[in-house]
């Protein structure tokens, strides 16, 4: 097992997207070729075949109290069909964990093909993410007047010059969420040929407040007709803003869109407001709600310290297989140390990187037989602590 070469590339798309059943994309070299760091990646050869890929790409990760961690995001895995079952994804996993912490990452984050893979790794369910849809019909706002202001349809170039400082704002205020550099936002633009889900066939959407620009929206309609009446159907990409008042406005933008019948989006927070925006909130149905972001807290203490936390409180946590860290925390800041009294809590690695980013109540993992209680008001005051609002929620995809 070692770090791929430039002349390897090819065959380490071949292998990432033979493990998923299909064939490497026209494209997908060049994209990895803008976003790969050659020294982060890890595969496992037979001979001269490369048999399994992997790789981990550095990120900022938003964190609650609008601070920042450097995490590690493990991509591009797979391994061909004909090596499986033969250690080669644990062998890649720790070489990348191991690198990771070297390069003095404090957290590991990946998004898992196979919810049952990764917790075995130490890994746990950080973010969640909402599906739904709504007949275009029923989706009037409660206020019509909401929202204020005035969208501006962008072309490529524009959006690319004004979306990425107003992701990068919004994000900072977004735990769980990830900055984007230059190569992640090249490979949006990119113009290619395809079906209606290539980024081609994109729309960008711009809103403007008193003060200047301060949400967008990203869409694509796919145009069907049944005997002349009109179905299209309305895929929401994204919605970034600012403030309430513009995210009121894009969602009026979007569900006034003619010819459309019925609007969808597959990646939206769980604590999204647009139920209580609507004047009929029944008609939006929620058709999906499942894992995103998956953590693991290679650094302990540096993770815990970078956070802010909801409420003032001290905790004493053991975890298993990773010893005991004292934990003082609040709105104004944090420390961790190693030891300590007798625990507070006992939780294993993955419990607390599900608890990390405030996607999941230490009592709710109690409840499930996950996280012990050693010292009666410590969950109460664990829920407290660690509490996030806005919930986590991670628009970005890697």
């Amino acid at each position: 097992m070692r770090a791929i070469v430039e002349d390897e590339l090819a065959a380490f798309v071949r292998a990432d997207s033979l493990a998923f059943g299909a064939t490497p994309d026209a494209h997908a070299v060049e994209d990895l070729r803008g976003r790969v760091d050659l020294g982060r990646t890890r595969a496992v050869f037979d001979g001269d075949d490369l048999v399994a890929a992997s790789g981990t790409i550095a990120f900022e990760l938003s964190l609650p109290g609008a601070t920042c961690v450097r995490a590690a995001g493990v991509s591009w895995v797979g391994v061909v069909p004909t090596h499986r079952r033969r250690g080669a994804l644990r062998l890649m996993m720790g070489a990348l964990l191991g690198d990771a912490a070297a390069r003095n990452e404090a957290v590991a984050i990946l998004t898992a093909s196979e919810s049952h893979l990764y917790g075995r790794f130490g890994f746990g369910v950080g973010t969640s993410r909402l599906s739904w849809r709504i007949d275009r019909r029923h989706a009037a706002l409660a206020s019509p007047g909401a929202g204020g202001g005035r969208v501006e349809l962008l072309d490529a170039d524009r959006a690319a010059t004004e979306l990425p400082p107003l992701f990068d704002r919004a994000r900072l205020a977004q735990p769980g969420d990830l900055d984007r550099d230059a190569s992640w936002w090249a490979a949006h633009f990119r113009e290619r040929e395809g079906p209606p889900d290539r980024r081609a066939n994109r729309f960008h959407v711009l809103h403007r407040g008193l003060t200047g620009p301060d949400g967008y929206a990203i869409y694509r309609v796919e145009g069907s007709w049944d005997h002349g009446v009109p179905k299209s159907r309305l895929v929401v990409h994204e919605v970034v803003a600012l403030d309430p008042a513009a995210e009121a406005a894009l969602w009026k933008y979007l569900f006034a869109m003619d010819l459309v019948e019925v609007v969808e989006a597959a990646n939206r927070p769980v604590d999204e407001p647009l139920r209580w925006l609507l004047a009929d909130p029944r008609r939006l149905q929620v058709s999906g709600l499942r894992d995103e972001l998956w953590v693991q807290l290679l650094d302990i203490p540096a993770a815990l310290a970078a956070r802010r936390y909801g409420a003032d409180g001290e905790l004493v946590l053991e975890v298993a297989g990773a010893g005991r860290y004292r934990l003082s925390g609040g709105t104004d800041g944090a420390r961790c140390e190693p030891g300590g009294a007798p625990p507070d809590l006992t939780l294993g690695p993955a419990d607390l990187g599900a608890v990390y980013l405030g996607g999941v109540a230490l009592s709710t993992l109690a409840r499930a037989g996950r996280v012990e209680e050693h010292r009666f008001g410590a969950l109460a005051r664990a829920d407290a602590m660690f509490a996030s609002h806005p919930a986590p929620f991670c628009r970005t995809g890697f």
